[in-house]
């Protein structure tokens, strides 16, 4: 006859997470419902991380046909994280002064589709703001101002849409074109 005594003795039951000891074991009488219920858990196997927003900025930003190309003999601009705290202050005030008056600027656009004095003049400042705020994170002030009266529009368009593309992931040279 087998001895009853011998299904409630207790046994280490290992379990991962918190226990009453550091390994997160837990002693459960042999042969209650307890230590069935125990006995059937199994480790959950989480699924593979997924990438985040900013990783995925980053992939897209690394992918090379993803990015603007850098207009030839432009100027170095310096990645906007990797400017001093002050230096990214002015730089993000100056883009929020682009992107206010860029706004305004498309509002006007959609009540009129004739390019008025007042919003070339618009279109103008916001030039300007853009054009600060490269100076602002330019790697060699003196080697964008000298490149600065060499440009038209376009040229100047496409230093900031290539700029735009990589400023935040840390990118902005024109050898990672």
């Amino acid at each position: 006859m087998t001895n009853p005594a011998q299904y409630l003795t207790p046994r280490t039951v290992h379990l991962p997470g918190d226990g009453p000891d550091p390994n997160g074991s837990y002693q459960v009488p042999s042969g209650t419902a307890e230590q069935a219920a125990l006995a059937s858990l199994r480790p959950v196997q989480e699924p593979p991380p997924q990438p985040t927003a900013t990783d995925r900025i980053q992939q897209d930003a690394e992918t090379p046909d993803a990015l603007p190309d850098w207009p030839e003999n432009a100027p170095e601009l310096k990645p906007l994280m990797r400017l001093p705290f002050g230096a990214r202050a002015v730089a993000m005030d100056l883009f929020t002064e682009v992107q206010s008056l860029a706004n305004a600027l498309e509002a006007a656009q959609k009540i009129s589709t004739e390019v008025t004095p007042a919003q070339a003049a618009a279109m103008y400042r916001t030039y300007d703001k853009l054009d600060q705020l490269m100076l602002s994170v330019a790697v060699n002030r003196d080697a964008y101002e000298a490149w600065e009266g060499r440009w038209d529009d376009a040229l100047f368009g496409q230093l900031w849409a290539a700029y735009q593309a990589r400023m935040n992931p840390g990118e902005a040279s024109r050898s990672s074109s």
